[in-house]
């Protein structure tokens, strides 16, 4: 789908990152139930457009006098993105072995599903089931997080001796 909104290889690849990204910041999100795929749906396609954008103001945008704020920016971006590229690999890191593995092989090697479950030895069924759990884990992980990073800054760093 993205591929097919972007018309870019790149572009999509970008969008399917941030929309990932925006999908585990959702903190009342479920991945279960009906409304699930028309609002992943809706996350990549406005992740698309959001990219696309930019794209177009940093065509639009003269570059004298701007170099270095675009550097600080930049920075800053590319400090959150890390920031949170490692706690998805914290989260990642917690699962049990199966579904961190068949984790990695599909989202991140960006394998299909089909040869993950050949890879692995297990049916087709099996893999999309450990998939499932293994992404509501990592969401149940990420809440709770995020949560306890909330309850802690609201009470001014002192959560930990609770």
């Amino acid at each position: 789908m993205a591929r097919r909104i972007a018309r870019d290889n790149e572009l999509a690849r970008d969008a399917l990152q941030v929309s990932w990204l925006k999908i585990l910041q959702a903190t009342n999100f479920s991945l279960g139930g009906p409304t699930a795929c028309p609002w992943v749906a809706k996350v990549v396609a406005n992740s698309i457009r959001d990219l696309q954008r930019q794209e177009r103001r940093r065509r639009e945008v003269p570059l004298e006098g701007v170099e270095h704020l675009k550097a600080e920016q930049s920075l800053e971006s590319e400090a959150q993105k890390q920031q949170m590229l490692e706690l998805l690999r914290e989260m990642v890191a917690m699962l049990p072995d199966t579904y961190r593995r068949v984790y990695e092989l599909r989202m991140q090697e960006e394998l299909s599903t089909r040869e993950v479950a050949d890879q692995l030895g297990l049916s087709y069924s099996n893999v999309t089931t450990v998939l499932s759990r293994a992404v509501k884990m990592i969401e149940r992980k990420l809440q709770n997080r995020l949560r306890h990073g909330a309850m802690k800054e609201a009470s001014g760093g002192t959560q930990e001796n609770l």
